[in-house]
């Protein structure tokens, strides 16, 4: 009845928990001498390997996502940072996650030598390119020399680094357009980080202005500008000179400064340093040059 019922289903369990998928020479020191053995590895030995690792992954997770939260809210680095930092460490942790659920469970990385045909084939191709990704995320992590919020033009597209990965890196434009870049080109390529070693760029609005106007005024308007807007750095000191005598008028430029790590977009700048410029212009009767 329902006794044989629960023994037979045990007995049909336990005969699927030690099913044999395959057997690993195992080396045996009996009396002094190595003898070889073969040793099985059973569905239940497969099954207690991912239990255990999904368990060890689930902790290591936990305690990977307390960390990151806890360095931000301590303000000890940026949301960005931190998230990279923590995927480098949960690659850390798997790797070695790996290793200790074999070493606990006895099963050697040789017992899984029958899969290494088949994957050889279809990542041996691939490998050394993979290989060679990680190692220059590697060297990016410790060189320091791109990070995290980073602004840079690389193969000629420019953008915000918003993660360094493994493999690759996330690098976002000012359309908010995410683009992967391969570890390798940061180190192979020609790489301007414009924040490397300051966040401080220099930009430049050039004015021109008709002939016969008093030049020291087109000057003072312009330092007015910069001076009145507030997102321009005030060291350096924006500075306004008149640069050339036109063939039918006056050239002059503002130079200022803008912080790239503040919140201060370039364009925006730009457009109402114009407004500004050219409202004080219509006031003092400033003109512009007749059309070419």
């Amino acid at each position: 009845g329902a006794e044989a019922l629960a023994f037979n289903s045990w007995n049909a369990v336990k005969r699927v928990w030690t099913y044999k998928l395959t057997t690993f020479n195992n080396p045996v020191e009996i009396d002094g001498e190595i003898r070889v053995g073969k040793a099985p590895v059973t569905v239940g030995m497969v099954l207690g390997a991912i239990l255990f690792f999904t368990l060890g992954y689930f902790i290591v997770s936990r305690i990977a996502n307390r960390l990151q939260q806890a360095m931000v809210h301590r303000k000890l680095v940026a949301q960005a940072q931190a998230k990279t930092l923590k995927n480098w460490l949960m690659l850390v942790a798997v790797f070695f996650l790996v290793i200790g659920t074999f070493s606990l469970l006895k099963i050697p990385l040789t017992a899984f030598a029958f899969l290494g045909g088949a994957l050889a084939i279809g990542l041996g191709f691939g490998m050394q390119t993979l290989i060679k990704n990680f190692i220059c995320g590697i060297i990016l992590l410790f060189e320091r020399k791109v990070r995290v919020g980073d602004l840079l033009e690389v193969d000629g597209f420019i953008g915000r680094v918003v993660e360094i990965n493994t493999r690759s890196s996330i690098i976002r434009n000012t359309d908010d357009m995410e683009t992967l870049v391969p570890n390798s080109l940061f180190l192979e390529n020609r790489v301007t980080n414009w924040t490397l070693s300051s966040s401080k760029v220099r930009r430049t609005l050039k004015v021109l202005v008709a002939h016969g106007t008093s030049p020291q005024s087109v000057l003072d308007v312009l330092q007015e500008a910069a001076s009145r807007h507030g997102l321009l750095c005030k060291d350096p000191a924006p500075y306004a000179v008149f640069e050339e005598f036109g063939e039918k008028c006056l050239v002059f430029h503002l130079y200022y400064w803008l912080d790239l790590a503040g919140a201060a977009n370039g364009a925006i700048v730009a457009s109402d340093l114009r407004l500004m410029t050219e409202k004080r212009f219509e006031e003092q009767g400033i003109k512009s040059p007749t059309p070419f």
